[in-house]
């Protein structure tokens, strides 16, 4: 649901300066030079654990990387610039400027093998039929999908990426797993940004990637995101299988 609310004029009291004071602090999308000390320090993530593959690891390493060290990736848009052919002309300039803005660190994602199962049903479900959004082939929805695994906390989301097959060695899918995670940031076609929102939400404390084949666009990234997620016993159970 969405609430508009109209006047004629409005004049914000302290309060309402306070609380819109609060919520600038918290997105990470304003400028918070004022931001110092032991609280830009990241803790380092957990490794996935039983599900997620290179690629899944290496685009998970790279979005963290993007949230603990945001400006480390304006050489890589400003490469990417280079070639850039896009709905927008200058899309690439609008990311490296929201990079810019981006003085506030968050703290990286943990990995959770719930949400990557999530995930791996959307890719195995979308990927060889050659659909596209989140929605599955039966209606299912992310909230569906991350349900069936466990309970999440408030906030969830998905993010799909198409790109090449995965690379072969570690420094290649490294590459390549910046600029899926750039593609994602840049978000052309997008006006909202929406894809650029999730991956630099500070609402989010973990995530699950899965990747797979798709029939038309070569190759799918699914990363789907919680506030926190516990699975259920048909998550253990079946990452117990995958652990076999």
């Amino acid at each position: 649901m969405t609430s508009i609310v109209y006047a004629r004029t409005f004049e914000m009291n302290e309060t309402g300066k306070a609380k819109l004071s609060s919520l600038i602090k918290q997105n990470p999308i304003f400028k918070t030079p004022e931001t110092t000390g032991d609280e830009l320090i990241p803790q380092k993530a957990e490794a996935p654990k039983i599900v997620g593959s290179d690629i899944d690891w290496a685009i998970f390493v790279e979005q963290n990387n993007l949230r603990t060290d945001p400006k480390s990736f304006i050489p890589v848009l400003e490469e990417m610039q280079k070639t850039f052919k896009g709905q927008e002309p200058k899309a690439v300039l609008n990311a490296i400027k929201a990079i810019e803005l981006l003085d506030k660190r968050l703290a990286p994602l943990e990995w959770n093998d719930g949400l990557a199962l999530a995930a791996r049903d959307h890719c195995k479900d979308i990927g060889p039929k050659g659909l596209i959004g989140h929605f599955g082939s039966k209606g299912t929805s992310p909230y569906d999908r991350i349900l069936r695994y466990g309970q999440a906390g408030w906030w969830r989301a998905e993010n799909m990426a198409f790109s090449g097959p995965p690379k072969e060695t570690w420094t290649e899918l490294t590459a390549q797993a910046k600029k899926i995670i750039m593609n994602l940031f840049i978000d052309d076609g997008f006006t909202s940004r929406e894809h650029r929102m999730r991956l630099v939400n500070p609402d989010f404390k973990v995530a699950g990637i899965a990747s797979c084949p798709h029939r038309y666009l070569k190759h799918l990234s699914v990363i789907d995101y919680a506030e926190s997620m516990r699975v259920n016993q048909l998550a253990e159970d079946e990452i117990k299988k995958l652990a076999k």
